[in-house]
């Protein structure tokens, strides 16, 4: 007896996740370069047809590991209250967004990769948290300039974590958020 409609969705769907998972941990491991799509396709289970079959190229792969990566770090900032004070959301927010890179570095560090790599720098560029909503709050918190306090403070996080990703040594991220934010709402 054959699959129905749910089970070969099912499976697709499983094949799609093994092939991203393995992406991620050998663009980790290995960067873009030194991965290949074979390698990709043994270590997801499956064959180089099938892995060609969901994405046409490697590329599609980064961007399918950059898109989950961007995705889970996006609702948890989304699921940061939005009733709180805007010093208590800005720290909320902050911490969430740290605490989920903390638990999957790896696609941090891809993301980070990808930004710092002319030809996918496209792909990673729209991982920033809406501008206009950090504006918001900056000017809630009575910023003089909200744009700059709302981009200072997002390159400030960027770097916290992108050293937390890149450092050899192990970096704990919540006493540099922390600092960060006292910075940030000192003036306020």
């Amino acid at each position: 007896m054959g699959r129905n409609v749910e089970q070969n969705e099912a499976a697709r769907e499983a094949a799609q996740e093994r092939l991203v998972d393995a992406a991620l941990a050998l663009f980790a491991e290995r960067g873009f370069a030194g991965t290949s799509t074979a390698r990709i396709a043994q270590r997801a289970g499956v064959s180089k047809g099938l892995l060609f079959h969901y994405f046409p190229d490697k590329t599609a792969l980064v961007a399918a590991v950059v898109q989950r990566h961007v995705a889970r770090v996006a609702a948890v900032a989304a699921a940061v209250p939005a009733d709180l004070e805007p010093p208590e959301r800005l720290a909320a927010f902050a911490h969430a967004v740290a605490e989920q890179v903390d638990a999957e570095p790896e696609g941090f560090a891809v993301l980070i990769r990808a930004l710092t790599d002319p030809q996918l720098r496209r792909i990673a560029g729209g991982f920033a948290v809406d501008r206009a909503e950090m504006v918001g709050l900056f000017e809630a918190l009575g910023a003089a300039d909200p744009d700059l306090e709302a981009r200072f403070f997002q390159v400030a996080m960027l770097g916290i974590l992108a050293h937390r990703v890149l450092s050899p040594v192990e970096v704990a991220v919540g006493p540099l958020v922390s600092r960060l934010l006292a910075a940030v709402l000192e003036e306020r």
